[in-house]
């Protein structure tokens, strides 16, 4: 009777111990791969949202906020061509990250959506360039329009999207207001 309880659990144990050993291992395998990546993808993202800086450096004695994630400066020849400011709001399914590139005079260079849990096909759009690119050459606060033709720092909202966008909208207007306080 004894024997009948304990086989099926130390059969259990092994199998769970086997198990847990491979995913170690895996783990273990794979950590620097994915860490490379991940890298690689951030980098490929501040180029692509400060296109002059050749080199990016994070900002010593910069403090994470609630809302602050990051602050890295773009560099051109040993000059400072702009920052890269990340900022964090809460969504309509999370919290979206967005990285912020500006110039040295404030001018948005370019967005980049780093994270988000949005609606595919709705929210999730916000990460096209289609929508981000009507950031770019903003320098004061951000606001949107439902129209077609939107005025000067205002862009478009993607329809069904609306707590997306005024997320991604704080974000920009944080990294915005950062910069105007600490770095101009």
């Amino acid at each position: 009777m004894m024997n009948e309880i304990i086989k099926p659990g130390l059969v259990l144990l092994i199998v769970t111990a086997v198990a847990g050993s491979c995913l170690g291992f895996v783990y273990g395998l794979t950590k620097e791969p994915i860490q490379r990546q991940l890298e690689q993808a951030l980098s490929d993202s501040m180029g692509a949202i400060l296109p002059q800086a050749d080199t990016y450096t994070e900002v010593e004695g910069f403090t994470p906020t609630d809302t602050l994630f990051n602050l890295t400066r773009g560099e051109a020849n040993g000059e400072v061509v702009g920052y890269i400011i990340g900022a964090s709001r809460p969504g309509y399914s999370g919290i979206i990250d967005v990285l912020v590139g500006l110039n040295t005079d404030g001018v948005i260079q370019g967005i980049n959506i780093r994270r988000h849990s949005e609606s595919p096909g709705l929210g999730a759009n916000a990460a096209l360039p289609a929508f981000t690119d009507q950031f770019i050459g903003g320098h004061t606060a951000m606001g949107t329009t439902r129209g077609v033709s939107p005025g000067e720092n205002e862009v478009i909202v993607i329809t069904a999207s609306t707590i997306t966008v005024d997320a991604i909208i704080l974000a920009v207007n944080e990294a915005l207001g950062f910069f105007e306080a600490n770095l101009r």
